[in-house]
């Protein structure tokens, strides 16, 4: 039973015609065929999906983008249509209880395959989903992450409230790094939003995790992510307000061993802000970095050299997709100048670095596989225990 569903988990990275029987060609973006709008509205309204009609929606799911945002939009382009009736986006809506949880298992929200945005500023779904999973790979099951993030809201309210695809890399290369090299160490995570980087350290055995951002109420959200993420271990994950670049008594308290943070230079202006805080914090960083505008990285790695931070750029842990080609991480060395001090010493480091580990291809292959058998064994167990995928995912599923 299990085998269509791998089959089409693997068929995820290039969704074939039996999947997608019509792509969008205005949006140079992979949308929903007309055939799984209907199969996951007909499931709404509850119709039974059999092994293969989940494998179908699973697939189909996954490519789907910006339903959740521009629905009207979309079927239009599906349909090969100017404008579609109210009623026609209202039936398709009546999916939702569907298709979230069913979006939230596929491979464009766990390995960030698409990128927040298309050319016409269409949202990813993944961002808007309630709750999203993440696969830790080697048998070390997944994390839930709730998300609170809407579009009616999003500029008026903190963005971090969702996982966007650089946390979803470095999240991805902490795992890859061993839990040998976590274990016992101090680790202060900056623009934690959701919490995902923050709560993947205290899995892998750091002894004090402390989640910094500058919007006291996504803080929350992270207490509460990790609260349902680590159980015992929840009070390992601290949370702090953190200002970049001002003294902070909580934060300048503590010898930290390590910096972490994700998609934190979206916005060029803050940029000598954040600079300021990592030479403060006198640590080593891992920073994931996402290129959404042309020569992006490059301007990045520019302004670290400017501002005497020495780094390395480390590729992706993913192999294809937004994540492979748009996100890197940069392993950027503790400052041991004064914080509003610049050096001229080039950025370059030794090809060996004692701060961190690359994981290897087989490492990173494995972690796929692993990913892969994962969710064919939700999916299966959802078919077999006739249970919802979001109590499959919980394991709350009873024979």
């Amino acid at each position: 039973m299990l085998a269509p569903l791998l089959v089409s988990h693997v068929a995820f990275e290039s969704p074939s015609p039996a999947y997608l029987t019509r792509a969008c060609t205005r949006r140079s973006q992979p949308t929903c065929s007309l055939r799984s709008v209907e199969l996951l509205r007909s499931a709404a309204a509850g119709s039974a999906l059999t092994g293969a009609g989940l494998a179908l929606a699973l697939g189909a799911a996954n490519a789907c983008f910006g339903i959740l945002d521009q629905t009207a939009d979309e079927l239009a382009d599906i349909l090969g249509v100017d404008e579609v009736p109210p009623a026609l986006v209202r039936s398709v809506l009546s999916a939702r209880p569907l298709y979230e949880p069913i979006k939230g298992v596929s491979s464009s929200c766990t390995n960030a395959v698409f990128p927040e945005f298309n050319v016409v500023n269409d949202f990813n779904d993944c961002l808007l989903l309630k709750r999203r999973l993440f696969w830790r790979g080697g048998g070390k099951g997944a994390l839930l992450i709730d998300q609170t993030m809407e579009m009616g809201t999003m500029w008026q309210t903190s963005t971090g409230s969702s996982v966007w695809g650089g946390g979803v890399v470095l999240a991805r290369h902490m795992e890859g790094l061993g839990e040998a090299y976590w274990k016992g160490k101090q680790v202060i995570e900056l623009g934690s939003g959701a919490g995902l980087g923050a709560i993947t350290a205290a899995k892998l055995g750091a002894s004090n995790v402390l989640a910094t951002d500058r919007d006291a109420s996504v803080l929350q959200l992270t207490a509460s992510n990790a609260a349902g993420n680590l159980g015992a271990r929840a009070g390992v994950v601290g949370t702090a307000v953190l200002e970049w670049g001002q003294p902070n008594s909580e934060v300048d308290s503590t010898r930290w061993d390590l910096v972490i943070g994700a998609d934190l230079t979206y916005n060029r202006d803050a940029w000598p802000f954040l600079f300021q805080q990592i030479k403060r914090l006198r640590a080593p960083a891992l920073l994931s970095a996402s290129e959404r505008r042309p020569n992006e990285l490059a301007s990045l790695s520019t302004a670290l050299e400017e501002n005497g931070l020495r780094y390395r750029i480390l590729p992706s842990p993913f192999a294809s997709g937004y994540a492979a080609t748009n996100i890197k991480i940069f392993q950027i060395e503790p400052f041991s100048g004064q914080p509003g001090e610049a050096s001229a010493t080039s950025p370059e480091l030794p090809a060996a670095s004692s701060q961190a580990v690359t994981p290897t291809k087989e490492a990173a292959r494995a972690a796929r596989v692993a990913n892969e058998e994962a969710i064919a064994k939700i999916a299966g167990s959802a078919i077999r225990k006739k249970c919802s995928l979001d109590d499959a995912i919980a394991g709350a599923c009873q024979p």
